[in-house]
């Protein structure tokens, strides 16, 4: 497998895991607190974005920050962005 098509499948996961996070964000919440499924998606959503964008210095206290929905909304937001400007990038060139 190409380097290129390693990330763009990597890229991919890491899309669909926030997209997946945003709709079912309830079950990650206990008493408005984040459980131990919702840390181990945050776990690897910041194992990918770390790894796909280093200099940009993700990883999981990053992502989850203080926990709050806010923090946690903001970063993937964030992340979400960068995925849409990577995947076009790759179909310009």
């Amino acid at each position: 497998m190409g380097k290129d098509t390693k990330r763009l499948r990597e890229l991919n996961e890491l899309k669909c895991l926030i997209e997946e996070t945003r709709e079912g964000w309830g079950i990650f919440l206990t008493r408005g607190l984040l459980n131990s499924e919702g840390r181990k998606v945050c776990a690897r959503i910041g194992s990918l974005a770390g790894r796909l964008f280093p200099e940009r210095s993700y990883n999981v206290k990053r992502i989850i920050g203080d926990g709050s929905d806010y923090h946690i909304d903001k970063v993937l937001n964030e992340l979400y962005e960068l995925i849409l400007c990577e995947f076009q990038n790759s179909r310009s060139h």
